[in-house]
């Protein structure tokens, strides 16, 4: 091969060369302007240094959090296994509270702040023994912040209106206990990790998983263009920078939402209820599936009355398709502003991550949705109790305090439509068993389905 060949091989190779010095120039370039203006640790960005120091910022941010709202039911730090927050990969892990834990939190009745008792098994709700005395038939409650009952005192929950009304209508010589086992920010995979390790240990006639919301809200790393963009952003500060300046413009660097990512949230949290089935099932006991009500914040509280779930669905949906994610917001003002709070520095931006996470509800709204349009599906095909909680607050979408908690008078609802299903189960078991029936309905009780 003559040089006049090999040439353009030589060439294309100094080119390559001298980019990657040029880049790496102005890598350099731009860590020393920054740590000029930011201090030296910037000069380490990209680095396992670099990443310990800023994980010891966060740690120190959620230390002051938690000294500042000790007693506040959104800080429980008894953690059991690898328990991290909203962390899909942690099962086998879970968090709860010590026991007799000091919390509180506002009451929507009164407006003012009141005790949240904490048992002696780190849960919601009065002390109980892991035996179950003779004569009992107890029901465990799963869930998060809806089944430990934000918003709600002690006796407005509604596994304690559950047991209240169970205990009303219980056959002669039978007592119901209900057990309250909902943490709040537990995602599926940490209630399943709890209950196979501390509710099967309680020998429970009944389940009931009342959860979906904090699924929906897991996030996912972008793949693709934007994963690698995502990637190389975390190790090089000039693609940070970029990155900055550019914002929405790379692709697939913030997903509001698409079928794909709302399928594969559905899997996860259908798995697991699955695993929670099957568990129950192995020891005979009576697994009971409940749609989840919430609301996407993108229609005002107020104005729920008379909107339907369904209704709202179609609606965000709607807007969704138009390019509006919020009441005004376009998805390009979304994921600027995603972009902006995720570059912030830990403890800045408040009202901006406030705003984000209003306009987050929408998606993930869209995302819980799908999450119990499956539910309903895997229940129609399985030996399990169901009650569509959904349909029986549609009425009541008034009573939601928040995107998905729940006013006392919805959870006394909820509790009545929870009561029919057990009922109608111990009946069956009842008649086979040569005992007496359950009571039925004590007056001005009503039915949760009228």
């Amino acid at each position: 091969m003559s040089s006049a060949q090999r040439a353009p091989k030589s060439f294309y190779l100094i080119l390559v060369v001298v980019n990657a010095l040029l880049f790496l120039a102005l890598e350099a370039g731009t860590r020393v302007y920054f740590a000029s203006r930011g201090g030296s640790q910037i000069l380490w960005y990209g680095t396992q240094r670099f990443r310990d120091q800023q994980q010891r910022i966060v740690d120190a941010s959620k230390r002051n959090f938690e000294r500042s709202h000790s007693k506040s039911v959104s800080v429980h730090r008894h953690e059991v296994g690898r328990y991290a927050d909203y962390a899909p990969d942690q099962l086998g892990s879970y968090a709860k509270y010590l026991p007799h834990q000091k919390k509180s939190l506002h009451s929507t009745v009164t407006g003012k702040m009141t005790d949240a008792r904490i048992n002696n098994h780190g849960f919601r709700g009065a002390d109980f023994t892991l035996e179950k005395p003779d004569g009992v038939v107890r029901v465990v409650a799963l869930g998060a912040s809806s089944t430990f009952g934000y918003g709600s005192r002690d006796d407005e929950t509604y596994p304690r209106k559950l047991e209240e009304m169970l205990n009303q209508r219980a056959p002669e010589g039978t007592r119901f206990e209900v057990l309250n086992l909902g943490i709040p920010h537990a995602t599926s995979d940490h209630i399943l990790s709890l209950f196979l390790a501390e509710g099967l240990q309680l020998d429970p006639d009944f389940v009931i998983l009342y959860a979906g919301a904090n699924d929906s809200a897991l996030k996912e790393k972008p793949g693709g263009v934007g994963g690698l963009w995502s990637a190389l952003s975390e190790r090089l500060l000039l693609i940070r920078f970029a990155d900055q300046m550019l914002g929405s413009a790379v692709p697939g660097s913030v997903e509001i939402w698409s079928d794909a990512y709302a399928e594969r949230r559905q899997h996860v949290f259908l798995r697991n209820v699955e695993a929670l089935r099957a568990a129950c099932a192995e020891r005979g006991i009576r697994f009971i599936a409940v749609t989840q009500q919430a609301t996407s914040i993108a229609v005002p509280l107020a104005e729920l009355k008379g909107l339907s779930y369904e209704d709202e669905v179609r609606l965000v949906r709607e807007r969704v398709a138009r390019g509006v994610v919020g009441s005004h917001d376009s998805m390009k003002t979304w994921r600027d502003l995603a972009g902006r709070v995720a570059r912030l520095p830990v403890g800045q931006g408040a009202a901006e991550r406030k705003r984000l996470a209003n306009l987050d509800k929408t998606r993930i709204f869209l995302i819980h949705a799908r999450l119990m349009q499956g539910l309903r599906e895997w229940a129609r095909g399985r030996e399990v109790g169901f009650v569509d909680g959904i349909a029986i607050l549609d009425d009541a979408r008034d009573l939601l305090i928040s995107w998905v908690h729940l006013h006392p008078e919805a959870n006394q609802k909820l509790a009545r439509a929870l009561a029919d299903e057990i009922l109608r189960h111990t009946t069956q078991r009842s008649v086979a068993d040569g005992m007496p029936e359950p009571r039925s309905h004590t007056p001005g009780e009503g039915n949760a389905h009228e």
